[in-house]
């Protein structure tokens, strides 16, 4: 009984090591849209994601093993440049139309609801 309740300890024990391969690291991703620098990064335990393009940004995600949806939920409201608020205004869409997010050990790769994919570096 003995050996069997040991056993069962290992067991639990090795499977709350293992991590989740879906989770989304601390580290800030950058990305250049129409030449704008644009940065995010994701906090997992929370499922919220910050960054900046112009304007700082927020908001939460909801994650099912690779499949996830991106909510934006706020952002400063400072002007720029006409370019780099185009870039912005296309990057709120962006992450509207976010399917999956794939890591990898150079960033993170975006696949969209069209099929398009945007590789984002560390």
């Amino acid at each position: 009984m003995k050996k069997i309740f040991l056993s069962i300890i290992a067991l639990l024990s090795l499977s709350a090591c293992q991590s989740n391969p879906y989770a989304l690291d601390n580290a800030v991703y950058h990305y250049q849209l129409n030449g704008t620098p644009i940065s995010i990064s994701f906090d997992d335990k929370e499922h919220r994601f910050s960054g900046k393009v112009v304007n700082n940004y927020f908001g939460t995600y909801e994650q099912n093993e690779g499949a996830v949806t991106l909510h934006p939920l706020g952002a400063t409201m400072m002007m720029g440049p006409e370019n780099a608020m185009r870039a912005e205004q296309e990057w709120m869409q962006v992450l509207l139309n976010v399917k999956t997010i794939q890591q990898t050990e150079q960033g993170l790769i975006f696949t969209l609801k069209n099929g398009q994919r945007m590789m984002l570096v560390k």
